[in-house]
């Protein structure tokens, strides 16, 4: 079947989760002999990228945007375009949302989606660049990609914040959740990542069949290493840019709140946090046992030296590829329950389970303390992953769900 993929990023270089997820299902769906047309945005350094990737497209249609030296829109068009924000933030659409949408990918989608299958809109403020008729003309066969419920973030944002900008980040999940219900319910397909975030998105938007397609992992390149688990160590491991929220917050808890206690129970204990940090001040987090490295394009070295991935998560949403690939790699995951949401972990089986400091601190000495614990829990989370998680199966079942809505559609 021909798939059109409508994306606020591009897939290449593989520097975030949505961009990960991005690459392993187009990788799947084309070696599946699907084809896949793109519309989306590309900065201009990844535009080197391009010619990496670009036998994986029928078609592809980019906007650069965030270049320097660009010719400027003329004068008409950016006064139309601000007057559209405006009229948008007026009704209630969040400024963020207002500004990804732009005519370059309404007339794009415009032009490429009658010669496809299937369209795929990644994230609810991206819908605001499908033209009414055309999701009208495709019904069942357009899809609103959720990577996450993304008010649900913002609604935990604001339950953790203290006052007084609790209130500001109150008003800020209530657009968000205003505008995202109101893209969900012009959509008659919608794609979750996980079984819990199915129930939400079929309360919210009614009308919509709503199917799942989890995140997953390579497994047959992120595998566990062949050498010997190191004995004793006391290196955890973070994965994660720091320009996403949810894992900002989750580092800058665990260092300020977790660490304390670490360094007084376990001598040497270290975090290394893999993920980019571009532009950003972190020297208030950063010392001699937490260490940021930026992004890592091959972390195989990192999971092999450390004894865990943590993933303290306490406002994120979604599912985690971060967690699947430490799974993957056959390192054990300490994680939060929010960390966990949506994933089929079991505590001391597949994962162990931390909420506060001291249960992070006896996680920590269960796997280097009890005998077998750690080979067990990277054996089943390895297994989960290869059986549940791999590219190559959500792809297939992907694929199965949008013939059934073709079909849907055809006896109609």
């Amino acid at each position: 079947m021909r798939i059109l993929i409508l994306s606020p990023v591009f897939p290449l270089p593989p520097t975030t989760g949505t961009r990960v997820r991005l690459a392993g299902l187009i990788r799947a769906l084309k070696a599946n002999g699907n084809e896949i047309g793109f519309v989306g945005n590309v900065t201009a350094g990844e535009r080197e990228h391009i010619t990496e990737c670009r036998s994986w497209f029928s078609d592809l249609e980019l906007r650069t945007v965030g270049a320097t030296g660009a010719q400027a829109a003329p004068l008409g068009d950016k006064l139309a375009r601000l007057a559209r924000v405006a009229a948008m933030c007026l009704t209630g659409t969040p400024l963020f949302a207002a500004l990804v949408r732009h005519p370059f990918h309404e007339r794009a989608v415009r032009k490429l989606a009658p010669g496809y299958d299937a369209l795929l809109v990644e994230f609810f403020f991206m819908a605001l660049n499908a033209p009414e008729d055309v999701l009208e003309a495709l019904g069942p066969r357009a899809a609103l990609v959720e990577h996450d419920i993304s008010f649900v973030p913002k609604r935990r944002a604001f339950q953790v914040a203290p006052w007084p900008g609790k209130l500001l980040l109150w008003l800020r999940y209530r657009l968000w959740k205003l505008e995202e219900t109101r893209q969900l319910r012009r959509f008659r397909t919608v794609v979750a990542m996980s079984g819990h975030d199915a129930g939400e998105l079929r309360a919210l938007a009614p009308q919509a069949r709503v199917i799942v397609a989890p995140n997953g992992v390579d497994t047959a390149s992120i595998r566990p290493s062949p050498g010997p688990r190191p004995m004793g160590s006391t290196s955890l491991l973070f994965v994660g840019g720091m320009g996403h929220a949810p894992n900002l917050d989750a580092v800058r808890h665990f260092v300020r709140e977790h660490m304390p206690l670490l360094r007084r129970a376990v001598p040497g204990v270290s975090l290394t946090v893999a993920g980019d940090t571009a532009g950003m001040d972190l020297s208030d987090l950063a010392g001699p046992d937490v260490r940021f490295t930026g992004f890592v394009e091959d972390l195989a070295p990192l999971y092999a030296g450390c004894a865990a991935s943590v993933a303290p998560f306490r406002i994120g949403g979604g599912t985690r590829l971060k967690i699947l690939e430490s799974m993957a790699a056959g390192l054990p995951v300490i994680t939060s329950a929010v960390g966990a949401e949506g994933l089929p972990l079991e505590h001391r089986k597949s994962a162990l389970f931390a909420e506060g400091p001291a249960e992070t601190l006896a996680a920590l000495r269960a796997l280097r303390e009890e005998p077998g614990l750690a080979d067990a829990l990277s054996e089943e989370a390895r297994r989960l992953c290869v059986e549940r998680f791999d590219w190559t199966a959500i792809a297939a079942g992907l694929e199965r769900d949008l013939k059934k809505q073709m079909e849907t559609h055809r006896a109609h």
